[in-house]
C-alpha cells in the first residue's frame, strides 16, 4: 500500500501539469472523458473503483479499480474532465488497512 501510494504521488503531479497541456497529457497517457473509461473498466475487464484519493492541491482525483480476477488500474481524472489511465496489472492482492495502528 505504501508503495502503491508514493507511486500516486510521483503520478499526480505530473499529470497536473500535463493537464495544462491536454494534448500532451493524452499523448503520454491512455486519456478519455470519465465516463468512458469507467464504463470500459466495468464492461470489458469487470473493475470496480475500490478506493478514491484527492490529489495535488484537489487538482486531481486518483481512483484504484479492482476486479475479482485481480486486475487493477489507477485512473487519475483532471479537472477537465478527462482521465487517465497511469498504471494497470494483475494479481492484485487486498490487505487490510489498520487506521489505529498507523496513528
Amino acid at each position: 500500500m505504501v508503495l502503491f501510494l508514493f507511486a500516486a504521488f510521483l503520478t499526480v503531479p505530473a499529470l497536473a501539469q500535463a493537464q495544462q497541456q491536454q494534448g500532451s497529457a493524452q499523448a503520454r497517457y491512455q486519456c478519455l472523458p470519465h465516463a468512458d473509461v469507467v464504463e470500459k473498466l466495468e464492461n470489458d475487464f469487470s473493475e470496480k473503483v475500490v478506493g478514491v484519493g484527492l490529489g495535488n492541491r484537489g487538482q486531481t482525483v486518483l481512483e484504484l479499480f479492482v476486479s475479482k480476477k485481480g486486475s487493477w488500474t489507477v485512473l487519475v481524472s483532471l479537472t477537465n474532465g478527462w482521465s487517465c489511465i497511469t498504471a494497470a496489472g494483475d494479481n492484485w492482492t487486498p490487505m487490510e488497512l489498520d487506521v489505529e495502528q498507523q496513528s
